[in-house]
């Protein structure tokens, strides 16, 4: 189950979708990769996403799979995953839901989806499968997907609670910066704020509350909403209680 959260702007490089995602033991794909980047915070539980018995991404972690890189899913019982998915450093962007959806209609008139994989039967009675986004993007784009070179050759694991919290210039503010990645400087990391602590936000930023209250600009915020700055400059968070929250500076693509 899906809850979606925020979107970006379609048809632009720098696209995305931040979503909740719940699953409970009943989902696995096979090995594949995208043309886009994704960022994982596991809330609750583990997940896999190798054929190792190590390749396992636990609750507290948090993680970058870069566009280019292979990997696979197996729901390893109850898990709640913040998933961010947005286009990567090679421009090529990522779907917007109608185009997903749109894809997903019509595609799902001349086969059927399960596990992430798209299946149809030719004219002759050949049987085929194929990534379902990468279907989905052929339908769309009207063309066939080429994948970008990794940049990296795994997905990057770090456990969030490994890293110190360490202070801003912003007073009653600290932070965990997790990295940044590729030429086009993806982010991701955490911020606490003290009670009545103020935060200057990105204007490339997105942000998710994982505890307290407050707004953000004229905005009120409580856990588990989020926000886009949307390439507005000077929005304000204000913490009207003490306030974790988990933030991703999308890519510069000028």
């Amino acid at each position: 189950m899906n809850k979606r959260l925020l979107n970006g702007r379609p048809g632009q490089p720098d696209n995305y979708e931040l979503s909740l995602v719940l699953m409970n033991g009943d989902y696995k794909t096979p090995r594949h990769r995208h043309n886009f980047d994704q960022i994982r915070y596991m809330i609750e539980g583990e997940f896999g996403y190798g054929r190792s018995k190590d390749e396992i991404q636990q609750q507290g972690t948090a993680s970058y799979f870069p566009e280019g890189v292979y990997y696979e899913q197996q729901a390893i019982g109850r898990s709640v995953t913040l998933l961010f998915q947005g286009g990567g450093p090679s421009g090529a962007g990522f779907l917007s839901y109608d185009q997903l959806e749109e894809g997903f209609d019509t595609l799902g008139e001349e086969g059927t989806f399960s596990n992430g994989v798209y299946t149809w039967i030719d004219e002759d009675g050949g049987k085929h499968n194929k990534d379902a986004y990468e279907a989905i993007w052929e339908r769309i784009r009207g063309k066939t997907l080429a994948y970008p070179k990794p940049r990296y050759r795994t997905p990057i694991i770090a456990d969030v609670n490994h890293y110190d919290w360490t202070p801003t210039s912003e007073e009653g503010v600290e932070a965990r910066h997790m990295g940044a990645f590729t030429e086009r400087s993806i982010a991701f990391g955490f911020l606490k704020l003290d009670r009545n602590a103020m935060h200057v936000c990105a204007p490339h930023g997105i942000y998710y509350f994982l505890s307290g209250e407050g707004a953000v600009a004229r905005e009120a915020y409580v856990t588990g909403a989020a926000a886009a700055m949307d390439g507005e400059e000077g929005r304000v968070i204000r913490a009207a209680s003490p306030t974790q929250l988990a933030y991703i500076l999308l890519p510069r693509f000028s």
